[in-house]
């Protein structure tokens, strides 16, 4: 039988089947200001009768809702940890609503048309969507959106992310 592996470094080491192996706990930290990240593409959209547009991770709102609700069409994504987190809209725009929907499901987790507290048990990858009230018109430019780590709401920036490499052993996963 013949193995072949490929190692960092000029010293041979011990053969090890592909794959980690040993890690009992691995976790991702992710940490910054404002944790929602712009999806590329999505800088305008038609929803429900609405034109929402972003620029910068700001949204404006055009138009009148021809339907109730709306969808989680990701405008914005967040890989987020473990955690408590804080969760709203920094502008008037009462028949706004922002909600969190989780990526893999499309289950709807948080709506606010304000701010909202809430704590994760496990990680999960967040999409941004929004939900409108039908016949109403929405004339609003210059929403800001932010999802920050913690119980208190701060002062808005615009996304910025960090997400904490893990070493193992010393090699890098990201």
């Amino acid at each position: 039988t013949y193995r072949v592996m490929l190692n960092e470094g000029s010293t041979a080491q011990p053969w090890c089947p592909p794959g980690i192996h040993g890690v009992e706990d691995l976790t991702l930290v992710t940490s910054g200001k404002n944790l929602l990240q712009p999806v590329s593409g999505m800088d305008e959209y038609d929803l429900s009768g609405v034109q929402v547009t972003r620029e910068n991770n700001t949204f404006s709102f055009h138009g009148t809702a021809t339907k109730p609700g709306g969808r989680t069409i990701y405008f914005s994504k967040a890989l987020l940890s473990q955690g408590k987190y804080t969760f709203g809209k920094f502008d008037a725009a009462p028949n706004v609503m922002v909600h969190l929907s989780e990526v893999s499901t499309g289950t709807n987790l948080y709506n606010t048309t304000g701010q909202t507290v809430f704590e994760l048990t496990e990680a999960k990858e967040v999409g941004l969507g929004f939900n409108l009230v039908q016949g109403e018109t929405s004339d609003y430019d210059g929403i800001r959106i932010q999802l920050e780590r913690g119980e208190a709401r701060t002062d808005y920036e615009p996304a910025s992310v960090t997400q904490t490499p893990i070493d193992l052993q010393g090699h890098s996963l990201h």
